[in-house]
């Protein structure tokens, strides 16, 4: 209904509630259909019903949401082995509406409007902060720009369980970079989290980073810096997973994942291990100390993980 759109417009702050109402219906229903509407941006051109569509879906996909449990208690508890294919049309369905509004965002609160941050990024684990990423708003901000930032944070948020591409798109945009913390700080968690759930995905993702860190003009400091902190962070990650099953799973087993250092005979040595000790190798060679020190402990970190995995 266009009346009850328009009295709804400037929802996005309530984004959380309208999601529980969301999951309720649909839990009780299991069926994506409700949540379809809210993410058809064509249709409806409101941005805060898009957001409640993005943090519905992303409670649904997330592991850590309590969502399957949460299903589990409604009448229709019964009809839960269904629950695989739905969470794979909504990630379907998530990938698919994302793309219709992320152009206009990286414009109108992206780095080419708020520019880059003038210092790198600080080191983090999500094994020490934590994977919860809470929503800012900045008081000198008008509403629609803060409302388009929480948007894209929670764009950032959902990275982990949509199509990778989308997470290509998002770091060759730069928002690592970003001038506003909490957005570099979000994507940076998400990068994390997305090593965590998916460790098909994680060559890719060290190998996405390396290219963007290779397309970085070297004279730029800061954001040299930033990747170089990033990358070494997910290498560790990593090797955590390996040594310690940090991951979820049990010690050793991330060591026989697809890609990891040695994959056979065949194919002994990936790609991503090949690019990062390349551009190691550049940034060895940067007149800044502290570029040079963590292209050396990129180099150390990926001896690191090939000795996590022969252990």
């Amino acid at each position: 209904d266009k009346k009850v759109m328009k009295k709804v417009k400037g929802m996005c702050t309530v984004a959380n509630d309208c999601a529980e109402i969301m999951l309720t219906i649909s839990s009780n229903s299991l069926s994506p259909s409700f949540i379809r509407g809210i993410l058809d941006y064509k249709s409806h051109k409101f941005l805060d019903f898009f957001a409640v569509g993005v943090r519905t879906v992303q409670i649904v996909l997330d592991p850590n949401s309590g969502f399957a449990l949460y299903a589990s208690t409604t009448r229709t508890n019964a009809l839960l082995d269904a629950m695989a294919g739905i969470q794979h049309e909504l990630s379907g369905l998530l990938s698919r509406a994302i793309p219709e509004v992320l152009p206009m965002l990286l414009k109108d609160v992206g780095i080419k409007s708020f520019g880059c941050a003038s210092s790198p990024v600080t080191s983090s684990s999500i094994l020490d902060k934590g994977e919860l990423v809470d929503a800012f708003r900045a008081p000198s901000l008008k509403d629609d720009v803060n409302n388009k930032l929480q948007i894209l944070q929670e764009i950032n948020n959902a990275l982990p369980f949509i199509d990778f591409r989308l997470t290509a798109s998002i770091i060759k945009a730069g928002l690592i970079h970003h001038k506003f913390s909490h957005i570099s700080s979000g994507v940076v968690t998400s990068l994390q989290r997305m090593l965590k759930f998916h460790p098909d995905k994680r060559p890719d993702l060290v190998a996405e980073l390396i290219l963007h860190l290779c397309e970085t003009p070297m004279e730029d400091k800061v954001k040299v810096t930033t990747l170089l902190t990033v990358i070494l962070d997910i290498l560790r990650l990593w090797s955590s997973f390996i040594k310690d099953g940090t991951d979820g799973r049990t010690k050793n087993a991330a060591a026989e994942d697809k890609g990891v250092v040695e994959d056979g005979k065949d194919k002994p040595y990936p790609d991503w291990t090949a690019r990062t000790e390349a551009a190691s190798l550049i940034c060895l060679c940067h007149e800044d100390t502290n570029v040079r020190s963590l292209a050396l402990q990129l180099l150390s970190e990926v001896g690191a993980i090939r000795a996590s995995q022969f252990q």
